[in-house]
Formats: C-alpha cells, sequence, structure tokens
C-alpha cells in the first residue's frame, strides 16, 4: 500500500475500469471540496483538513490531478474520517429540529398578544386621556385620614364620585398603556427568537442538502475505493504475509541457536 491514486488508476492504459474509477473518485472529491467553506466542514474537520492539504500540495507542485497529492492509505483514512464525522451530523440536525419545535408555540404567542393589545389599545381608546387634578386626587381618595374624612363630609357625594371614577378612569388607561408596552417588549423579543429560529430553519435545510451531497459523494468513494485497489491490497497482504513468514523464520533460527 501506499501508492498514489493517480499511479493505480492510470498504471495500465488498457485498464479502463482503474481508470473510471480514478476519475470517479476524482469527481467526487472535488464535488466534497466544494463544501469545504460551509459549517458541514467544520463537522467533519479531520476529514477536510485532509482533504484541502491535499489541494494545497497538487496547487504547489502543479499536479495535474488531486489524486497525484493522495496515496491508497489517505483514501482509506479519508473514508473512515467522514464515517466518523457523519453520525455527528445527525447530532448537529436533531437539535436543530428540536429547536424549531418551539417555533409554532412562539407563533402562537406572538398572535396572542397582538390581539391582547388591539383589544386594550380599543379599551384605551374609549377612556379619558385628561388627567385628574389635584382637587379630584383629593376628594377622591379612597383612604383618607381623620381630618380628611371630617372635611369631605361637606363636600357633595356626586362631586366625590364623580372624581373617584375620573381617577379610576385614567388610572386604568395608564395600567393598560403600561401593559401593551409590556406586550410590545415581549412580542420583539418572541420575534427575535421566530427570526434566530428562522434562521436555524434556513441552516437545517442547508446542512440536510450538504449531507446528501457528502453521503453520495462518500458512497462513490467507497465503492471506487473498492475497484481500484483490490490488487493493491492483495499485494500488500502478500508483501506482509511474507515479510511475517521471514520474521517468524528469523525467530525459529533464532530460538534454536539459543537452545543449542
Amino acid at each position: 500500500m501506499g501508492e498514489t491514486l493517480y499511479r493505480l488508476s492510470s498504471r495500465d492504459p488498457n485498464d479502463q475500469s482503474a481508470i473510471n474509477a480514478g476519475q470517479e473518485i476524482e469527481n467526487a472529491i472535488n464535488e466534497i471540496l466544494k463544501l469545504d467553506d460551509e459549517d458541514i466542514s467544520l463537522i467533519c474537520y479531520d476529514a477536510f483538513e485532509q482533504l484541502k492539504k491535499a489541494r494545497i500540495i497538487t496547487n504547489n507542485n502543479y499536479y495535474e490531478s488531486i489524486l497525484e497529492a493522495l496515496t491508497d492509505d489517505d483514501l482509506i483514512a479519508l473514508i473512515h474520517k467522514f464515517k466518523i464525522g457523519l453520525p455527528n451530523i445527525d447530532k448537529e440536525l436533531d437539535q436543530i429540529n428540536k429547536m424549531l419545535e418551539q417555533l409554532e408555540t412562539l407563533d402562537s404567542e406572538v398572535k396572542f398578544n397582538e390581539q391582547q393589545m388591539t383589544a386594550k389599545r380599543i379599551m384605551i381608546g374609549n377612556l379619558p386621556s385628561e388627567e385628574p387634578g389635584g382637587w379630584a386626587r383629593f376628594i377622591a381618595d379612597t383612604k383618607p385620614g381623620l381630618l380628611k374624612s371630617f372635611f369631605l363630609l361637606f363636600i357633595r357625594k356626586k362631586s366625590i364620585d364623580a372624581a373617584k371614577s375620573k381617577c379610576a378612569e385614567y388610572d386604568s388607561r395608564n395600567a393598560l398603556i403600561a401593559e401593551v408596552s409590556l406586550l410590545e417588549s415581549t412580542n420583539i423579543r418572541l420575534n427575535e427568537q421566530i427570526e434566530e429560529k428562522n434562521s436555524k430553519n434556513n441552516d437545517q435545510k442547508t446542512l440536510s442538502s450538504h449531507q446528501q451531497i457528502l453521503q453520495k459523494n462518500i458512497k462513490l468513494l467507497e465503492e471506487n475505493a473498492d475497484s481500484l485497489m483490490p490488487k493493491a491490497k492483495h499485494d500488500f497482504e502478500t508483501e506482509a504475509k511474507t515479510q511475517n513468514e521471514v520474521q517468524q523464520h528469523d525467530e525459529d533460527d533464532e530460538l534454536q541457536f539459543t537452545m543449542e
């Protein structure tokens, strides 16, 4: 093992299957590299870093193909790194989906608050906007002290009731204005959350689309790696077996020498 993919795919000009496999691998790598500026490249960081380094080597050495910068070992390692990263994409999508589940609830809250604000604004419009004067406030006191209570005995009940009504309506109007203001602030906050989740919704669609592209091209890498490298794998295994046999023979000789 350790030969460049370019050499493996072009060693025999008559081996069209190897040539095709090399071309498919190169195309798949180029498609994957189109995602290197996307969020998915951060989730599968190690794999993308390996490909980006290979691209730099290709450019620096003026190689015709990125396959000249990658060996069969590199390809196997690359596929392995992507397989480690793919489950993390699913986890990221699950987290986004959980956030999006709250979107419908937030929309309902905003609509309910808008209905409440509309109703309260109508009520505000039906209440007097003129602030009661000091005299009206004085005689409308609902908890007068002993001295004031004695003084109020000399004020007509009709005047006191009118002052109390005017003050109550004005206070109710101010309370409604405060409630509307609070609802407006709440809806601003809720709409910010909705905007954030809508952005996450777009992120989810983009990430899901990129995941499909990545999965498709990883599958192509695997299929064509199996097609391109069986002979190289066989040669490597044969060489490794021979080396093991030689090592075992040497160990047997050493053991025999020791026993003697």
